[in-house]
């Protein structure tokens, strides 16, 4: 039997992201000889079926191997060095140094795409101070939003004893589930991104008071307009 022959080499479509990272272990038995990796910034592609990680290591070191089956986590950090978003990369299929960057080809969950820039931009300073900074995001934005706001979720903001949801902002399922997030979690909440997310945050404690009074506004208004 003849080998396969190799794939074609693609040409990357970068998506440069000005936020600093840390590549390191989540279990006992790290594949990176060093135990984190860290940069001031990289770069990223979704367009294939691998998302391939442009890290720029401003200096670093590279490290000399990668395990394919991956125990690490990328982590994405916000102007004050917290974690803003942690992704996890499942399989690692490609990695290759070249001066001062390292590239890359991984099976990530969950997994980033252009949407996330807007969502990390909005979070770059910390959990949001009022609601609503989700409304500019497009589809791919608002699903990252919910990622970002549920890593962030055990950090919760103090919620409001009366809540309200402007059923206005209610234009697809992503956004219903940001405006609720909000409308029960104050800015930045999260109660689940589909609806067994939401049983189980209901059910559980992400710090909506009890009992809970939850007023849905302008529903007319968005119901003649979908009738």
């Amino acid at each position: 039997m003849s080998p396969p022959e190799p794939k074609p080499h693609r040409e990357r479509s970068w998506i440069q992201a000005s936020f600093s990272y840390r590549l390191r272990p989540y279990s006992e038995t790290p594949s990176l000889e060093a135990s984190e990796l860290s940069g001031p910034s990289f770069a990223f592609d979704n367009s294939g079926d691998a998302l391939a990680l442009q890290l720029h290591l401003d200096g670093l070191p590279a490290p000399t191997s990668i395990g394919a089956e991956s125990d690490l986590c990328f982590e994405v950090h916000d102007d004050k060095g917290r974690s803003l978003m942690l992704y996890y990369l499942q399989t690692v299929e490609n990695a290759d140094a070249d001066g001062d960057e390292l590239e890359l080809l991984v099976v990530t969950w969950p997994r980033p795409s252009r949407g996330s820039l807007g969502a990390w931009e909005r979070w770059r300073r910390g959990r949001p101070l009022v609601c609503g900074s989700w409304k500019e995001l497009n589809h791919a934005g608002r699903r990252s939003w919910l990622d970002v706001a549920l890593h962030r979720a055990l950090d919760p903001p103090s919620v409001a004893p009366t809540l309200e949801l402007d059923c206005r902002d209610l234009v697809d399922r992503s956004s219903t589930f940001c405006a609720l997030g909000e409308a029960l979690g104050g800015p930045g909440g999260y109660r689940g991104k589909d609806l067994d997310g939401l049983d189980d945050c209901v059910g559980g404690s992400f710090g909506t008071p009890r009992p809970t009074r939850l007023l849905f506004t302008n529903f007319d208004v968005v119901h003649e307009e979908h009738a």
